[in-house]
C-alpha cells in the first residue's frame, strides 16, 4: 500500500493547500517558458522556479492562515500589515536566487516580481530605497507566527519540487537580518547598469510569467489545458509559413524576400 504523504495543513486559498498551489504555479512557469527561445530557457528556468516555488510562502504565518477562513465580518478586524505576504516571500525569491545566481541583477529581479506580483511594477530605483525598520520589525513578527511543523512539511515539499535549499525558520531569520544592508547596495549597481533593454524585458518577463500562472492555477485548475504540443524553436518561421498560404501581395513578397535575406 502506498504511503500517503503528510500535508502542511497550510492553504493558500480555501479550496487549496498552500504546496499544492506553490507547486502548481511551478508546473505552469515551466509550460509557458517553454515556449520561449531555448537561450531564453537555459539562462531563466531556474530563477523562475525559484519565484513560482516561493512567490506565496508568506501565507504560511498564523496571521494569514486565520485571516483566510474567517468569516467576512472577522475579515475586516483581522486585516492588518501582518496579513500581508509579498513582503516576506520577496525576501525569501532574493535569498534562494542569490543561493544560484550570486552575481548580478536576478536576485533583485526576484524580490520585485514576488512583492509586486499583487500590484504593479514600481520603479527600480525605488524598490532598494523604500526597505525600512518598520518592514523589519513585520518581517520577524509574521516570521515568529510560523509554526514550525507544519512549516517544516512544506519546506520538504518544495525542495522535492525544485527549491535550491530547505529553508526553516532560523534561515529566514538570517536573512531578515542581512536583507537592508544587502538591498541598498543595489543602489550603486543600479546607478551603474547599463541602459541594456535585456534588463527591462528580463524583469518583466518574470512578472508576466508569474501573473499569468498564478492566476491560472486559481482559476483553471486543468493543468491539460496549458500544455502544448513540442514546437522546435530553431525552426519557428519555417515551421509557421508552412501552414499557411500567404495571398499574393506586394507587401507579402517584400516579407518573404526580407526573410530569404536574413535567414
Amino acid at each position: 500500500m502506498e504511503k500517503t504523504s503528510h500535508s502542511s495543513n497550510l492553504y493558500s486559498h480555501p479550496d487549496s493547500l498552500l504546496e499544492d498551489h506553490l507547486i502548481g504555479v511551478s508546473r505552469l512557469t515551466d509550460i509557458f517558458l517553454s515556449e520561449k527561445p531555448k537561450d531564453i530557457r537555459d539562462e531563466l528556468s531556474d530563477i523562475i522556479r525559484i519565484i513560482a516555488l516561493i512567490h506565496d510562502i508568506g501565507k504560511a504565518t498564523r496571521y494569514f492562515q486565520k485571516y483566510l477562513f474567517a468569516d467576512e465580518k472577522e475579515k475586516e478586524k483581522l486585516k492588518t500589515e501582518e496579513t500581508h505576504h509579498s513582503l516576506f516571500s520577496a525576501v525569501c525569491a532574493y535569498y534562494l536566487t542569490k543561493e544560484i545566481r550570486n552575481n548580478g541583477i536576478y536576485p533583485l529581479f526576484a524580490y520585485i516580481t514576488v512583492r509586486r506580483h499583487h500590484g504593479n511594477l514600481i520603479d527600480v530605483s525605488d524598490e532598494v530605497s523604500i526597505f525600512d525598520d518598520k518592514d523589519n520589525v513585520l518581517l520577524y513578527k509574521q516570521l515568529e507566527s510560523i509554526d514550525d511543523t507544519t512549516f517544516a512539511i512544506l519546506a520538504d515539499k518544495l525542495l522535492k519540487a525544485g527549491l535550491p535549499l530547505i529553508i526553516d525558520k532560523t534561515i529566514i531569520s538570517q536573512w531578515i537580518d542581512n536583507f537592508r544592508k544587502e538591498i541598498t547596495t543595489f543602489r550603486k549597481v543600479l546607478r551603474n547598469l547599463n541602459s541594456d533593454l535585456k534588463n527591462y524585458i528580463t524583469l518583466n518577463l518574470f512578472y508576466s510569467l508569474l501573473l499569468d500562472a498564478d492566476k491560472s492555477d486559481v482559476v483553471v485548475k486543468d493543468m491539460s489545458v496549458f500544455e502544448r504540443s513540442h514546437c522546435d524553436d530553431s525552426n519557428w518561421v519555417d515551421s509557421y509559413m508552412e501552414t499557411v498560404q500567404f495571398p499574393p501581395s506586394p507587401l507579402n513578397a517584400m516579407r518573404c524576400a526580407n526573410y530569404q535575406i536574413m535567414s
